[in-house]
């Protein structure tokens, strides 16, 4: 973690730092906010911190620490199949043992209801961490249990510092990254031409381009996820619609503000279902094209 993202969180975090001053914590606690923002890298440094042997922690061979993180966007019940056995064994180099689980939010319910087993009736000298970018998905026995400490997006001043020198359209890209580092790696000039190409092609509504358009389409997903690439179309797609009225344009298309809708219903429903985003993307590009 870098300086400036440490200090950053640490500004807001005082009553969580506090927590981990004391003697004994023992008790659960939920550490909330956007993926890419260093909330797990703050919370080690804060663990490491209450331990004689830190480096161990680092090496992931601390017999008093578990980490347990998602496989693949879940945390499967078999992913804890060593919790309980290791939850009751006393310290073994220190006085207490810490779990930290992060991206609770890809536990699925079975999952949950194990965990909560622990949590209900924690062994006395054990702290629990959960990690997550969206506390409603915990069941609300689990989620009641906890005391929670928010954390907030990353200013655009440290998002500037970041990323790589000489990018054109800043704004663009603060707007992307929504104040944070999770897709950073994307924010290329290769890639920021490419999204505006696919834009273009868009509005172009030229069918001789589609074969084009999709290239493109799939050649960005590959460098990114479909998700994020959905929500960069919709951001510029956005920001062109913006740029026209604010030149006092008023021939802004109707279907041109359809589709912009239609990516952003789209976009709002992958969170909550199993949807082919490709296919419905795809669907709706096509119905722009034909009206």
């Amino acid at each position: 973690m870098t300086n400036n993202l440490y200090e950053f969180h640490k500004t807001y975090q005082e009553n969580l730092i506090n927590l981990f001053k004391v003697q004994r914590i023992s008790r659960t606690i939920a550490v909330v906010g956007p993926n890419g923002i260093g909330k797990k890298d703050f919370i080690i440094d804060l663990v490491k911190s209450r331990f004689k042997k830190p480096d161990k922690i680092d090496k992931d061979i601390h017999p008093d620490c578990l980490i347990i993180d998602s496989t693949d966007g879940k945390i499967l019940v078999e992913d804890l199949i060593e919790l309980n056995s290791w939850a009751i064994k006393a310290p073994f180099e220190e006085v207490e043992k810490i779990l930290l689980i992060n991206n609770v939010q890809d536990m699925n319910v079975v999952s949950q209801n194990k965990l909560l087993k622990i949590v209900e009736e924690p062994p006395e000298n054990l702290t629990i961490i959960l990690i997550s970018s969206n506390i409603d998905s915990l069941i609300p026995t689990l989620r009641s249990r906890t005391l929670q400490f928010n954390f907030k997006k990353l200013p655009d001043s440290i998002i500037l510092d970041l990323i790589p020198e000489g990018l054109e359209d800043e704004q663009i890209i603060l707007s992307l990254l929504n104040g944070s580092l999770k897709n950073l790696k994307f924010i290329t000039q290769g890639n920021l031409s490419l999204i505006n190409k696919c834009v273009d092609l868009i509005l172009l509504k030229d069918f001789s381009s589609l074969d084009e358009l999709n290239e493109s389409i799939d050649e960005l997903i590959k460098q990114t996820n479909t998700y994020f690439f959905l929500y960069t179309i919709c951001n510029i797609i956005n920001f062109r619609i913006s740029l026209l009225a604010s030149n006092n344009n008023s021939g802004i298309p109707f279907n041109l503000l359809d589709l912009n809708e239609s990516l952003l219903q789209l976009l709002t429903e992958i969170k909550d279902s199993n949807i082919n985003i490709k296919l419905n993307l795809d669907e709706i590009i096509l119905n722009y094209f034909l009206n």
